[in-house]
C-alpha cells in the first residue's frame, strides 16, 4: 500500500471513529505543527542541526533519523503557507460543527488527487 493510500485509510478510519470534532480539532493541531516546524526548517535552512533543533523543539538527532530537513525540502514556502491557511480554516469549519470528514476531504483534496 502506498504512503498516500495508507494515510487516507488511517485518517478515514480515525474520523469515523472520532466521538466529536474535539478529536477532529486535535488531528489538525497536530498537522498544523508539523507543518510549521517544516515551514520553520525550510526558513532557516542554513542553520546547524542543533540550532534547528532549538527553534523547532526538536533534538538535532530526531531531526536526523525522521528526515525533517529532507521533507522540509520536498515543497515550497508558499505551499507550506497556504496549508497552513486551509488548516486555521478547516479549524474553524470544525468549530462551527462542519463534518470532520468532509472538512478534511476540502483540505486534502488540492494537496492529493
Amino acid at each position: 500500500m502506498k504512503k498516500k493510500e495508507l494515510f487516507f485509510s488511517i485518517l478515514g478510519f480515525l474520523l469515523k471513529n472520532s466521538n466529536s470534532n474535539l478529536e477532529a480539532l486535535q488531528y489538525l493541531s497536530l498537522i498544523y505543527g508539523e507543518i510549521k516546524k517544516l515551514l520553520l526548517l525550510k526558513q532557516n535552512a542554513g542553520k546547524t542541526p542543533e540550532e534547528l533543533g532549538r527553534l523547532v523543539g526538536i533534538h538535532p538527532y530526531l531531526l536526523k533519523i525522521k528526515k525533517y530537513t529532507y521533507y522540509a525540502s520536498q515543497f515550497s514556502e508558499d505551499t507550506a503557507i497556504k496549508l497552513l491557511e486551509k488548516l486555521a480554516d478547516a479549524d474553524i469549519m470544525l468549530k462551527h460543527s462542519k463534518s470532520p470528514e468532509i472538512v478534511f476531504s476540502e483540505l486534502l483534496a488540492d494537496y492529493w488527487e
